[in-house]
């Protein structure tokens, strides 16, 4: 740390202390002379009477109860956007259903299952039942959609095939200007994924012993279109990649647990597998070279992943308390390879195996100790190293560059790290007002590339409760943190070299500094105002080409009111501010060019909600929701400014409900809902598949929506 750096972190832990010091001393004072008088004009208070008290949570309800949701929705208008996790992307009417069911007796036997979006692709349910003491099984099946885009067009005739083919008569072109039949063969593609999880679980407690165990089991597939770049030297088409994976997993553990100590052995396993090996795709334009009139691209190759671990903790004397795990890992890669290539007038030589061969080992390794030395002191300490050790054989393997000419053959480079943290925090209790906590860390990071990079992190911390009167909390942090990346060295063993000015901002030189204040008032048990504040200024100063400096601001604003126990309301508001520059050089040599970005995102909601209105049985309530999201982009290029259109994001919406009690059992629910989006991209709107020369796109445009929501309900109870 430079001296001005220092000079800066004493001052500021120093001002921090005496503000905490300063705000607890004199409030602290303010409260004994408050609770003095306040004794000398009171009688003392009487006994409680603890005859009288009743335990309003020691009854049980045996037997069945729950409730049963039933209700339509309808959508004036289809989005994408939307019904991006929901799964509501069409207009019309859909279903939705869902239930909460409880079962408990006497004998502890128990069973909570609950169902969520039945109607909708975006459906949920979950099972948990067993024997309380004895044992538990619990279930899970859940579907999640995610909608990208809907705008999408391609000329392939099977978008989401692993072969991709052109009309019959298609005519290629040197540029997506000359290709004939380009637009009358366009048709719509979605481009959208859905993710289906299965799981089921075992657990057994303590029962008669100190032993328990847990053993669960993981199904999980994901299925759609996203897209994929593919590329002839110059010219490239976005593709329409097929999805298909398929990921298992496997939990299992065994706990030992006795008074002053306990111990947990597990293994966890995971399985992937893609059905899909490779995309081959017609090249639409016309081709550099003969036979390059096909490409082929490798997808996710299938990979299995097992880990041991084992964890303990320790209950020493002088409320100290030790901890320890440590877990070891092998994966491995053992795909068969693709073909160098598939143009047969490429003579590349032969691949040196048949499949990666690859092998990961990882370490992982964790100390940590709690102590409680004095009444008013917490002291916490831990050690982290964690290891990556990529075993994969090295050798020469041919390159052939896009099916189009052979290339220089090339060394595979294993990636290989180890990481080494230190960190010690000590929290202090002051007085009844003020609470002070400081920490440290070292953190040490060796990656392995084809050169070895060594990055040190130092950073230090110091952070105050206060609570000077009982409607009053404060919370403030400083944070100064300094990484150096001595040793580095920019990659030089691969096709397209570094350019050696350039710094990589995760493992470059960093200065960090950080502040975060949070403030809550409750004046009465019915108003509660908060403030929470935070910023990250960041400065790459040994980087010259590459990403320089980055700021980010956010605060929030939230609001809680409930006057009567039928009636509340709550708003907030928070902003978030990012700024990146950045330095380029389009010649290999020093900056020749400087692009600054600045995204700014406002969002603001106020919720509202009345029960009982007027003492019958009828309840109302509203929603509203703003955003607005802007981000620029300026370059400055050899001396010359210039600057890319904004992209704008905004989305307005409010929901209005009322709900009827039918009886004790019936319930009805009326809601009503609007919502409008709109965004801009200049990367996206008004890119037709023929406006870039030379890149085949899908013309997604960028989404827009104004909606109407009716829906209406019924809710049984029993």
């Amino acid at each position: 740390m430079n001296k001005s750096a220092e000079k800066l972190v004493k001052s500021a832990i120093g001002g921090l202390v005496a503000l905490s010091v300063m705000c607890g001393g004199a409030a602290y004072a303010a409260k004994a002379a408050a609770g003095k008088d306040k004794a000398k004009a009171s009688d003392p208070a009487p006994a409680p009477v603890y005859a009288n008290w009743k335990c309003f949570f020691c009854k049980f309800q045996y037997g069945w109860s729950g409730s049963a949701t039933l209700g339509l929705q309808d959508l004036s208008q289809g989005s994408y956007k939307y019904g991006e996790y929901t799964g509501r992307v069409r207009s019309g009417m859909y279903l939705d259903a869902g239930f909460d069911l409880h079962f408990l007796d006497k004998k502890g036997d128990y069973l909570y299952a609950k169902g969520t979006r039945l109607g909708l692709e975006s459906r949920r349910l979950s099972v948990q039942g067993g024997r309380q003491g004895v044992y538990e099984l619990t279930g899970l099946y859940q579907v999640i959609p995610h909608y990208f885009y809907q705008s999408a067009v391609t000329p392939f005739r099977n978008a989401g095939a692993p072969s991709l083919r052109l009309p019959p008569n298609w005519q290629t072109g040197g540029s997506t200007g000359t290709m004939p039949d380009l637009s009358a063969s366009l048709r719509p593609f979605d481009i959208s994924k859905t993710r289906t999880i299965e799981r089921i679980g075992l657990r057994l407690p303590p029962h008669k012993t100190h032993w328990s165990y847990a053993v669960g089991y993981q199904h999980e597939t994901q299925k759609g279109i996203e897209p994929l770049g593919g590329s002839f030297l110059t010219t490239s088409t976005l593709l329409p990649e097929p999805i298909d994976y398929a990921t298992d997993q496997v939990n299992a553990s065994a706990n030992y647990a006795v008074k002053v100590w306990q111990l947990k052995l597990a293994y966890y396993g995971s399985f992937f597998h893609d059905s899909n090996n490779s995309l081959r795709w017609q090249n639409p334009f016309t081709p550099y070279v003969p036979g390059a009139d096909v490409g082929q691209i490798g997808q996710a190759p299938s990979n299995n992943f097992n880990q041991l671990s084992a964890a303990g903790a320790w209950q020493l004397p002088a409320a100290t308390r030790l901890m320890a795990m440590a877990a070891y890992g092998r994966g491995t890669q053992n795909a068969q390879f693709l073909p160098v290539t598939i143009n047969p007038n490429l003579q590349p030589g032969a691949l040196p195996r048949s499949s990666l061969e690859g092998e990961v080992i990882t370490h992982n390794y964790v100390v940590r100790l709690n102590s409680s030395p004095v009444s008013r002191l917490d002291l916490t300490g831990d050690y982290t190293y964690d290891r990556h050790q990529d075993l994969t054989p090295q050798a020469l393997f041919p390159q052939v560059l896009t099916d189009t000419y052979v290339a220089a053959a090339l060394l595979n480079n294993p990636y290989s790290f180890e990481k080494r943290s230190l960190r010690a925090d000590a929290n202090y209790r002051l007085n009844r007002i003020v609470r002070l906590d400081l920490g440290g860390e070292h953190r040490n990071e060796q990656q392995e590339f084809a050169n070895i990079v060594d990055t040190r992190t130092n950073s230090i911390w110091l952070s105050s409760r206060i609570r000077p009167v009982e409607q009053v909390s404060v919370y403030l942090k400083y944070l100064n943190s300094r990484r150096v990346a001595p040793d580095y060295e920019p990659l030089a063993d691969i096709l397209s070299p570094e350019n050696p000015l350039l710094r990589q901002y995760n493992i470059g030189d960093r200065n960090r500094k950080q502040g975060q204040a949070t403030i809550s008032y409750m004046p009465t048990s019915y108003l509660d105002l908060s403030f929470q504040w935070q910023q990250n200024v960041d400065h790459y100063d040994a980087t010259v080409i590459g990403l320089t400096a980055s700021r980010n601001t956010n605060y929030t604003v939230n609001l809680g009111l409930q006057p009567t126990r039928h009636v509340s309301l709550s708003a907030y508001y928070t902003e978030e501010h990012i700024l990146n520059d950045q330095a380029g050089s389009q010649n290999f040599s020093t900056a020749d060019w400087y692009g600054d970005s600045e995204d700014v995102v406002n969002t603001a909601g106020v919720d509202a909600e009345w029960k009982n209105i007027g003492m019958t049985h009828w309840g109302a309530g509203a929603s509203l929701l703003y955003q607005l999201a802007r981000g620029k982009i300026a370059v400055v290029r050899s001396g010359i400014p210039g600057a890319f259109p904004d992209i704008v994001e905004k989305m307005q919406g409010i929901q209005v409900y009322a709900t009827r009690e039918l009886s004790d059992h019936l319930a009805l629910r009326f809601g009503y809902g609007f919502q409008r989006y709109r965004s801009n991209d200049w990367a996206l709107d008004n890119v037709s598949p023929a406006t870039v020369p030379n890149i085949l796109t899908l013309g997604i445009q960028s989404p827009n929506y104004t909606i109407n929501i009716v829906a209406v309900s019924v809710q049984y109870v029993f």
